[in-house]
C-alpha cells in the first residue's frame, strides 16, 4: 500500500526558518535538555544544531530556547513559552497536512 508523505517548512521570504527537521531538534532539546545531548540523539553534529537553532532564531525574530551557562552542574536550555507555542502549532498543522493529504492521495485512488 502507498504512503503519501510531504515535507512541510515555513519561510519568511526566500529563506526557510521552520521546518519537520527543525521541530525534531525543538523535541529533543526539550527531551534532552541541552543542545549537545539534543544534536547526539539527532546524529547530527553540534556545530550542525547550533547553525539550525541560531537560523530559526534569527529567521524568526525571537528566542526559541533559554540557555543557562555552564558551571558545577553544567549548562542547559529549555524552550522559551514562545518556542513551546511554534511547536504546538506546528504539530497541529503538520497533523492536519497530514490528514488531509490522506484524503486526498484517497480521491485519486493512490
Amino acid at each position: 500500500m502507498l504512503k503519501p508523505r510531504c515535507r512541510l517548512w515555513l519561510q519568511k521570504g526566500d529563506t526557510s526558518v521552520f521546518g519537520d527537521g527543525r521541530a525534531g531538534l525543538l523535541r529533543a532539546i526539550r527531551r534532552r535538555g541541552t543542545l549537545s545531548a539534543a544534536a547526539a540523539e539527532l546524529g547530527m553534529a553540534y556545530r550542525t544544531a547550533w547553525l539550525h537553532l541560531k537560523k530559526m532564531e534569527t529567521g524568526l525574530g525571537y528566542a526559541l530556547v533559554e540557555r543557562r551557562a555552564g558551571g558545577r552542574k553544567g549548562g542547559g536550555m529549555r524552550l522559551t513559552a514562545r518556542g513551546e507555542r511554534l511547536l504546538e502549532r506546528f504539530d497541529a498543522f503538520r497533523d492536519t497536512v497530514d490528514k488531509d493529504l490522506r484524503r486526498r492521495a484517497k480521491e485519486f485512488g493512490l
